[in-house]
Order: C-alpha cells, then structure tokens, then sequence
C-alpha cells in the first residue's frame, strides 16, 4: 500500500489524457502545494466567520487543536464542482484529518469522506479516479491486517458524481433555484447508507437511494410545472381584460414573447416528467436532485477548486449562447472578437458562488486576467459587494503554482457574508500575510493587486485624468492573411510596399521594421479601388482566402482592417507584449512611411510636439509602473499592455504643450541617456513625494532595459531584420 501516493495518480491522469483533449477541457494538475494552501485558506475563512475571529486565528486554533474550532468542521460540507482527478477533494481530506487529529477527534479519512467530501466531473474517468485515489487514502491510513479483517472500502460513487455543473436546466426554465427540502432528511440518510453497506445490502441501499433522488426530481418537476401553468394563466388572463372602450384587450409584444417562452418551458418540464417515470432515473445530475439536501440546508459550507480555463473561442457557438443566457457574470464581455469574451472558469466561478451557503466560503482558481479584465466586471463587483473577499493572490509567480501549461492564475477566497466596515483583503493565500490590498474599486472595478504603499501613489495618480480621455488608443494594422499581405512576391510593385513594424521592433523612443506590407490603402487609409497590374494580379490569384478572413473586408477584397494606424501622420506606438511599457514615435521620414501593425498600439497625434509629448510621457519610469500595475500578466515576465492598462496612467492635459517633453523625447530618439531627466520632469507633473517614487519604482518590470539600439536604428533600412531578444529581468 505504500508504493504508491494517492497524489501521483492525478499527475498520471492528466499526463495520458491526449494533448488536444487535455486542451480542449482545460484539464491540469494542480501543484499540491497550491491545493494545501488555498483549502487552508479556505477552512480559515470558514472557522473565522463561525467564531467571529480573524483568519489566522482560527487556522492557529485548528492547527493546535482547538476543541471548538474542530468540532465546526464535524459536518463541513466541502464540494469541488469540477474535481477532476480529485486534487482539492485529497487535499481537504488531508487537511480535515490533520486538524481532527489535533483536537483528539475521529480523524479516519474514512469517516470525512463518506461524510464531509462531495465531487462532481463531467468526465466519467476523472470521476473514478477520484474515487480511486480517496480510497488509497482511506487504505494508507489503516493498519495492515488479514483481509476478512479489512472493512470494505466505502461506496464513494454517492458523492463522487459524474455530471456537468454548469447544467442547470430547470433554472433555464424558472430564472430561480427550486428545491425539495421535504425530501432531504431521507435524501441524507440513504446516501450515508449506501455509502456503508456491502454485500448483498448494497444493492438495495443504492436502489433505495436512486428512489429518494428520483423522488426529489419529481417534486421539483411538479412544482415546476404549477409554477408555469399559473404564470401561464396569469398571462392569458391580462387578456381577457376589456378596455376604457370595451373592446378586447390583445396581448403587448412582451407579453406574447414572455407567453410563448413559458409554453416553451411547460413542454420541456412535461417532457422531463415524463422520461423520469419512463427511464425511472433522473435525465442528468442535478445539485438539487443527487445533492438536494445540501442544497436545501442553504449550500455548501466551502466550495473549493480549479475549474477548467477554456477560452470562449474554443466553445461551441451554441455552448457560448447557453452559457451568456444561464449566467449573469458571463455576459460582461464588450468588444468584438474573443480577447473581450469570458473565460469558461467564469461560469464556474459564478455556480461556486451561487453553491456556497451564507457564511461559507469559496476558494477557486481562476485565470489572472479576472482581476483586470472587462469580462470579469460583474464578477467583481458582485464577490466584492454581496460578499467579504478574504483574499486575492496573483499566484502567476508563486514557486510553488507552476502548472504544466502556460498559465496565470490567481486565487480567490470569499465569504457568503457581508464584510465589516475595514476590511481589506489579503494579496496571499496565508491567512497570517499582512499585505492587504487597497480599497477595492466600486462598481467591479479592476482589482490592483499591489502593496499598500503602491496601492497609496496610484491612489495618487488617480487624481489626474487618465490617458483615454484625450486621446484614442487602437490596435494596429490587421492583414487576416499575413502570408499576402507581409511576405510580398518580387514583381508586387515597389509603390505598394511599405515597412510593417511589429511589437519586438520597439525601443524607448526608436523602432525598426522589421519587414514590408502590401499597402492597398491610400495616404487617408482609404482603400485602393484598383491595384496596379501584378499587385491585382497576386490577390485576383488569392481570392478565396482574402473573402475567407475572420473579419468583413467589404466590398473591396483586398482590404485591411483598422488601416487608419498606418496613415502618414505623426504617431505614437509601443508592443502589446513586452516586460514594460516601451513608446516610440513615429514623427518625421522615413517613420512617417512605417506601419505598425497589430503587434502594436498607436495612438494618432494632432502634431509633432504633441507626438514626441506622449511618447516622453509614457517612457518614464512612474508612467511605466502605472501601466505595468494593472497590465494583465503573460509568461516569461511579461505583460500585456493594451488600451485598458495604458488608457488608465494619469496624464494632465496641459502635459503636452509641454516643450522640455519634445525635447528629451528628441534626445531620447538621438540615444542620450534621459530617463533621470525625464523622471523628474513627469513626477513633478504628478506632484509625486519621494515615498511614491520608491514605491512605483519597485513595480516589475519597470526599469528592466532590453538591449538599446543605436539611433541609426530608427533610420535603418525596412529590409533588416533584427532577431535580438529581450533580456530577461527579476
């Protein structure tokens, strides 16, 4: 029993799974160490509310066996709504037994997982592994003995459940939870015997328990249907209601839609009805069905995990609708194209929430981007105001978080109950951390998960109006077919091609393109009506894959999108992608000529000055900390700097009439050493103290120096090349 950890198998589960389903489902294993802390987190946070003592006080108690403490985790109720190979459910066992023991109390990983441990997966494997690794568990802790002495292993398949949480037709149908509350006494004591029994009595004690749970379903069905008959009736009778005039009064547009989506719902209810009497089990799993006496005391007491991250560009169209129509904080996403769009551990997020009991506690890891994202707006905004966020820990940096995918994620531990008045959350998982983070942002504002200190001088820059309301921030110029348009064939005529500058060819204040596009607009960024010869010649060749780009060229096929950033026009550009915020400017010839394309942002100037201004401004040093502090983070230290992150830095409005701004920005762009002289220039437009220099300067990232280039760089030829890399920094 000893040869192998029950922890090993969850690494062997997901190391077989093949690649592109391992992908697709977002199925990775959760570093032990992360599962450890963040169910200790959440235990903490459930002990401290119960006995009205801070975290780290009740995780002290548990760990030196505190009777009281203990005896609240007696009939815990701990569900992982996406358990995969069961990481977070071996994980809070682990932790139960440890605190048990403590106290002196039963503390056989037996009796917590019949008891205490819930789990569902939509994939059938996961779920058995699950129950496999509970039961080596439950073996490793018990002495060795002849096997007519060993007591059968539990039934774990009660609570270890193979179904999808995100599922929830009925609340599809009736916008609410409907649940059976006169069916849990029953609903709890046939599971725990179905549970315990062996030999010939299991089977009658899963029949039984089938019963009870088919019982359960066919209350929730009939008050279902009642309810919609009567808000059927309801409608109909508005009807029959006469006018002022006597006449017969017809049904409004709203009425009619409200009318036809509850007949709609009536016969998907009846049809639900009518396959449980016939299959004699319930058509898929349901909390409030196979778990419906949880549910029925309130919820779970901590809802604990790491649920799969799915982008939504990877989601069925139809899954996508589903999922925009049953939850709220998955409708948040603004802006075209899939970067505006939830993350599929959004849902979950949400279903963890609606799961947890008041006063229970959810623990869930959920991607970085959470934190900052517009998607993530009205997830903020409700943990943050309908509940006491306990802590918020950015874990893309923890030694201890490295998945086996390029991920970013961040830990969120919340309370079911309304915050005092101070509280502030944690920015790490330890309860006894005393890094908090500042006032939250009201309304679902981005979470700035900095340090007091840094909290307190961008607190400070908040005073002055951010970057966005004076100028327009936009994506660079997009191909849909970089292969016609970026790798130009010899006889393309030589008026069409312009040097494309990509993200990796920024410095400080110089770029360097590194390739030619095809540009099939005008000086105005208008489209050509007619190519020369060869040029029409080559795209009449590609027609099908110019009409089969992601977006709308319109009428004319050889369109490029958002052409407006290569006009000839004095510009301002910095990398989507990179360790810090680096602005070049694009002001005189041949920069004028160069395209940045949608590696790049831009930002089109009114003149020069204006120009070399701002991209002075955003080169320092207190400019770049402000953007790096709310840019979502990317792997290998780097972070996203996009138009939410650099239109929120402060930029007073008469800053750029400022004259000494042009003026290092043209020496910047000549290769002197400005950066001192630029600093105090931008911090005394700040009205900065000598505090919150120290502590923007300490951002990461900020004065990490990629290699510079010489200034015949920005001069140099649209046909080099260079491939030189970033150095990497702390």
């Amino acid at each position: 029993q000893g040869s192998i950890a029950p922890d090993m198998l969850g690494r062997v589960f997901e190391g077989v799974m093949e690649p592109g389903a391992r992908k697709q489902s977002g199925t990775y294993y959760t570093p032990r160490a992360l599962v450890r802390s963040a169910v200790d987190a959440a235990l903490a946070g459930f002990v401290g509310g119960r006995l009205g003592v801070s975290d780290a006080d009740a995780l002290h108690r548990l760990s030196a066996g505190d009777e009281r403490a203990a005896r609240l985790l007696d009939d815990i109720t701990i569900l992982d709504p996406a358990a995969g190979s069961g990481a977070f459910l071996l994980g809070a066992l682990e932790r139960l037994t440890a605190f048990r023991k403590a106290a002196g109390r039963d503390a056989t990983p037996r009796s917590i997982v019949a008891r205490n441990l819930y789990g569902v997966d939509l994939n059938p494997a996961a779920v058995r592994l699950c129950e496999l690794r509970l039961w080596l568990a439950i073996i490793s802790a018990e002495a060795d003995g002849a096997p007519d002495t060993v007591p059968p292993l539990p039934n774990l398949d009660a609570f270890m459940r193979q179904g999808d949480s995100l599922a929830d037709p009925m609340r599809m149908m009736l916008r609410h939870p409907l649940r059976s509350p006169r069916h849990a006494a029953a609903l709890t004591a046939a599971r725990r015997a179905a549970v315990e029994a062996s030999g010939g009595a299991k089977r009658e004690a899963l029949r039984r328990l089938r019963q009870v749970e088919m019982d359960t379903a066919s209350e929730r069905f009939e008050a279902a249907i009642r309810e919609r008959e009567a808000q059927i009736r309801e409608i109909l009778a508005s009807r029959h209601d006469a006018t002022l005039f006597g006449e017969r009064r017809h049904l409004a547009p709203r009425a009619a839609r409200a009318l036809g989506a509850a007949r709609t719902g009536l016969r998907e209810l009846r049809r639900l009805r009518r396959a449980l009497r016939e299959d004699g089990a319930a058509p898929s799993f349901d909390f409030d069905i196979q778990f419906g006496d949880v549910t029925a005391a309130g919820g779970v007491d901590l809802v604990v995990g790491n649920p799969p991250w799915v982008r939504a560009e990877s989601l069925p169209a139809p899954a996508r609708a589903q999922l925009k129509e049953r939850f709220r904080w998955w409708r948040t996403g603004s802006g075209r194209g899939y970067g505006h769009q939830p993350d599929l551990a959004v849902a979950f997020l949400e279903r963890a929430w609606e799961l947890t009991r008041p006063g229970g506690v959810m623990a869930m890891l959920v991607p970085a981007k959470v934190a900052t994202a517009a998607y993530g707006t009205a997830a903020r905004s409700a943990l943050s105001e309908g509940g006491t966020v306990l802590a918020v820990a950015d874990l893309t940096n923890m030694p201890d978080a490295s998945f086996d995918a390029t991920t970013y994620p961040l830990a969120i531990v919340a309370r079911s109950d309304r915050p005092p008045a101070d509280h502030r959350p944690r920015l790490g998982l330890d309860p006894a951390s005393s890094v908090a983070l500042g006032e939250m942002a009201p309304g679902g504002g981005p979470w700035i998960l900095v340090p007091d200190t840094l909290q307190a001088a961008l607190a400070r820059l908040r005073r002055h109006p951010p970057l966005s309301e004076s100028t327009r921030i936009q994506l660079g110029v997009k191909t849909g077919a970089n292969h016609l348009f970026l790798a130009p064939a010899a006889e393309i005529e030589e008026e069409l091609l312009r040097p494309a500058v990509h993200g990796k060819d920024l410095r400080p204040f110089l770029a360097t393109p590194s390739g030619r596009i095809v540009w099939t607009h005008d000086a105005r960024g208008q489209v050509r009506q007619s190519l020369p010869p060869q040029a029409s010649c080559h795209f009449r060749r590609h027609a099908d894959a110019l009409r089969g780009r992601s977006d709308d060229a319109g009428a004319v096929p050889w369109s490029l999108f958002r052409a407006s950033a290569g006009r000839r026009v004095p510009r301002v550009i910095w990398a989507d992608l990179a360790r810090r915020l680096e602005a070049a400017c694009l002001v005189e010839p041949p920069s004028l000529e160069w395209v940045p394309m949608n590696s790049c942002y831009v930002v089109l100037a009114d003149s020069t000055p204006e120009a070399l201004a701002l991209c002075a401004w955003l080169n320092s040093t207190w400019i770049r900390a402000a953007a790096r502090a709310t840019a979502d983070p990317a792997s290998g230290g780097f972070a996203r700097f996009n138009a939410r992150a650099v239109g929120a830095v402060p930029l007073p409005r008469a800053a750029l009439g400022d004259e000494r701004l042009t003026a290092l920005a043209r020496r910047g762009g000549a290769g002197d050493d400005i950066q001192g002289e630029l600093d105090a220039l931008v911090g005394a437009w700040l009205d900065l103290r000598p505090r919150d220099r120290r502590a923007l300067a300490e951002v990461v990232g900020v004065g990490a120096e990629r290699r510079r280039r010489g200034p015949a760089a920005a001069q140099g030829s649209a046909g080099r090349n260079p491939r030189s890399r970033p150095a990497r920094t702390s």
